[in-house]
């Protein structure tokens, strides 16, 4: 899924399938995950979903949980 945002008259398209991939090769589902920010799932889905954005907070958790090196933060939330 392509999330579209508009940004100071640009759109930038957001795709996270790459990470959703990363989920299940961690073994790491929306359940769970929602369990480990303390969201609810529901909130985990719409921030999946283009909905609402990540929290950077949010961002740091998910990127240790899956072990997501610095350099390749863009790769998966940008």
């Amino acid at each position: 899924m392509y999330v579209y945002v508009a940004y100071k008259d640009m759109i930038m398209t957001f795709d996270f399938k790459k990470l959703r991939a990363l989920m299940v090769e961690k073994d790491l589902n929306a359940r769970k995950l929602a369990k480990l920010l303390k969201i609810p799932e529901p909130t985990l889905y719409n921030k999946l979903n283009g909905k609402s954005e990540f929290k950077i907070s949010e961002i740091k958790k998910i990127s240790d949980l899956l072990q997501i090196e610095k350099s390749q933060i863009f790769e998966y939330f940008f």
